[in-house]
């Protein structure tokens, strides 16, 4: 295989690691990215922590496994990427010589057989790693564009990606050991190259660790859309080769996704919320509890009323009802608010301007006019329009404001609205969405596990839901992260 003017020959390689075994590790990812090499590679990506496995209890049980510039191995393919004049990305567990500190770190070796760039995980484990400095710099220039590296978990955090896109990477690399358990991976490595526009090549691996099996571990080529074009799970060690778009020699991304981006928007991003076991108090939130939520997937009529209220559960409290962006009759919305106690939210533009319109009871609400931030008798909510469903940043910056809620109202729906509807909930808040022909509501994962997530996929549905907000105040929300390059 080689490259041409409108394809790049990548490789992900996805090896059959045996636990402990450095030697035959060593030699074994070797001869499979000389293989990889040979078939025409120019970027090459590697599995996390290839050479030692991946599961240990301390420090002491991996330091003799671990790697630097002095290390035989090291030298083996940074003099292999020279060889063959292209990037290697290997994970391993790197110790700086002198040092008696351990990083998950990502080394990749380029053209000119030296290292190109040492990314250290910043999301590390919690035994034997030392996490790397959020605002560490996870790119690298090719002549095909620039490219940045996560490793595995750190992809589960949307503005750890985002950073790397602003900083131009036009596709990411992910060294990985991350089987599907509970939470597919696959979803989120789809969000993070839907929301950035890059491309994303996913190197898992094969075999057995020492508390894992990797059985269903997929290694991935993603495209700027978020689709996968190879996904591939084996318990036998393989090449995959993946050809990338190619535009003007450069990798085809498509960060237009960014056009709308405004710092303004979100700077309680930064904000250290860290001790804080509950922001009830923090926020002087109202009583937490449960609210029930129903969005809609159309624009309502004045005959709707019976099907709208037959949809609401059962429960105390005013309902929150969430309908698309659209020409409405807000009369109409007016009515069902006030004849259903319920708090309506919605967008219309039958003025020919995009309005944000919020009835309780029937009773209009002023709505601020920057934070779009409402304090409900039930819960603390905010208002997105539907194309910031691409910005996480939004998201995160509402979480570490406090709110429960995040209802977004969007028009048509769009290729990937079912995955970000879902993703977008990582950011430890509940979020609804409205559009026409598509509903959602999703609540934030626990532990290892997937979000939960009612939608419809019809001109005139719902999704009703129950939410409880003292549980979405209790936020686990990542800190490190490189606040200067996210809000400039």
């Amino acid at each position: 295989m080689s490259s041409d003017n409108k394809f790049l020959t990548t490789a992900v390689i996805h090896p059959l690691v045996e636990h402990s075994n450095f030697q035959r590790n060593c030699e074994h990812l070797l001869e499979l990215n000389r293989g990889a090499s040979q078939g025409g590679a120019k970027i090459i990506v590697n599995t996390e922590m290839g050479l030692s496995g991946y599961s240990f209890q301390s420090r002491d049980e991996l330091i003799h496994m671990t790697i630097n510039e002095e290390s035989e191995i090291y030298q083996n393919f940074a003099s292999l990427a020279g060889e063959f004049q292209n990037y290697i990305c290997l994970g391993a567990a790197y110790r700086a010589p002198g040092s008696r500190i351990i990083y998950n770190s990502a080394i990749v070796f380029g053209p000119r057989g030296e290292a190109e760039l040492l990314y250290n995980k910043i999301n590390g484990e919690y035994r034997w790693a030392c996490c790397g400095d959020a605002n560490q710099d996870n790119t690298f220039e090719t002549p095909w564009g620039r490219v940045g590296v996560l490793i595995c978990s750190d992809s589960y955090f949307a503005l750890l990606a985002r950073a790397t896109a602003l900083r131009g990477a036009r596709m990411f690399l992910i060294p990985a050991n991350w089987p599907n358990m509970g939470l597919n991976p696959l979803e989120v490595w789809k969000g993070r190259a839907a929301e950035n526009g890059v491309p994303i090549l996913v190197a898992n691996r094969a075999g057995f660790d020492r508390k894992m099996s990797f059985e269903e571990a997929f290694s991935a080529f993603i495209d700027h859309r978020g689709q996968d074009i190879i996904c591939k799970n084996s318990m036998e060690p393989e090449i995959h080769y993946a050809r990338v778009e190619l535009c003007d020699n450069l990798i085809v991304h498509d960060h237009s996704v960014f056009e709308n981006r405004n710092p303004d928007k979100y700077c309680n991003i930064y904000l250290n919320l860290r001790s804080l076991a509950s922001v009830q108090e923090h926020f002087e939130l109202p009583e937490s509890g449960e609210v029930r939520v129903l969005a809609l997937s159309f624009l309502p009529r004045e005959d709707d009323l019976g099907m709208i209220k037959e949809n609401i559960k059962s429960g105390e409290g005013k309902p929150i009802l969430l309908f698309p962006r659209g020409e409405h009759e807000v009369s109409v919305i007016e009515k069902i608010s006030r004849e259903l106690s319920a708090v309506a939210v919605f967008q219309d533009i039958s003025s020919g301007e995009a309005g944000w319109h919020v009835f309780d009871s029937g009773e209009k609400v002023n709505i601020p006019s920057r934070e779009k931030e409402l304090l409900l008798d039930s819960a603390k909510v905010a208002l997105v329009e539907g194309r910031e469903l691409f910005e996480p940043e939004r998201f995160y910056h509402f979480a570490k404001s406090g709110c429960d809620l995040i209802l977004v109202s969007g028009d048509d729906r769009f290729d990937n609205i079912e995955l970000l509807s879902g993703i977008r909930a990582i950011e430890n808040t509940a979020v609804a969405v409205a559009f026409r022909g598509y509903a959602s509501l999703a609540t934030p994962p626990t532990s290892h596990n997937r979000w939960k997530q009612e939608s419809v996929h019809q001109g005139r549905g719902c999704a009703s839901y129950i939410i409880n907000t003292e549980d979405l105040r209790k936020k686990r929300l990542h800190h490190d992260y490189d606040y200067e390059t996210l809000l400039k």
